[in-house]
């Protein structure tokens, strides 16, 4: 009788050890179907596209660094202009 359980709680162990093998091997096959399908929805950009993106770029900061320069020459002129009113009013 003995050795009947004992067998009986050998073959349960075995069960749910395979079962759980199986589970872990559907999930990393999930996984790795999910990561597929991911690598799949990813874009490839031609040379050609990346240098355009680049290059409009890089006006883009050469017109900000131009906007730059042009608001600081009418702001250091507003201060002349402004430090030249207050001259005037000073003398009158």
């Amino acid at each position: 009788m003995v050795v009947v359980i004992i067998v009986l709680l050998l073959v349960v162990t075995f069960l749910l050890s395979g079962k759980e093998q199986t589970k872990k091997a559907e999930e990393e096959k999930e996984s790795k179907r999910v990561e597929k399908e991911d690598w799949e929805k990813e874009t490839m950009i031609e040379i050609s596209e990346i240098q355009s993106r680049k290059d409009a770029m890089d006006s883009m900061v050469d017109s900000a660094a131009e906007y730059a320069k042009n608001l600081k020459m009418f702001y250091l002129q507003f201060l002349s202009a402004n430090s030249a009113v207050s001259a005037v009013k000073k003398r009158k």
